[in-house]
């Protein structure tokens, strides 16, 4: 039996996840197309027979969403980490 949640077998071809490609063509406009997404099952799931499946996809793009957001925190953290310790600064600059 098929995960229809986390790994629907339609949206694998040729071992590449949609959700992948669709994150390489989007780039930095992918958390956008996560957003949509959570919003379009949480207004479809009450048209449906079977609501469950709906709001746990609006689930499961909520979580990417998250951590799409947290990836970002922790490289900009990253960052300001090392322009405060100096790793970003030239010697002129110090």
């Amino acid at each position: 039996m098929s995960d229809e949640i986390n790994f629907p077998e339609h949206y694998t071809q040729d071992k590449v996840e949609c959700i992948d490609y669709i994150k390489q063509q989007l780039g930095d406009n992918f958390k956008y197309h996560l957003e949509a997404c959570v919003v379009k099952y949480i207004h479809r799931h009450k048209h449906k027979n079977n609501s469950i499946t709906d709001l746990k996809k609006a689930q499961w793009y909520l979580q990417k969403l998250i951590d799409e957001h947290c990836q970002d925190y922790d490289a900009s953290e990253q960052l300001g980490k090392e322009i405060y310790s100096g790793q970003f600064l030239g010697e002129d600059d110090k």
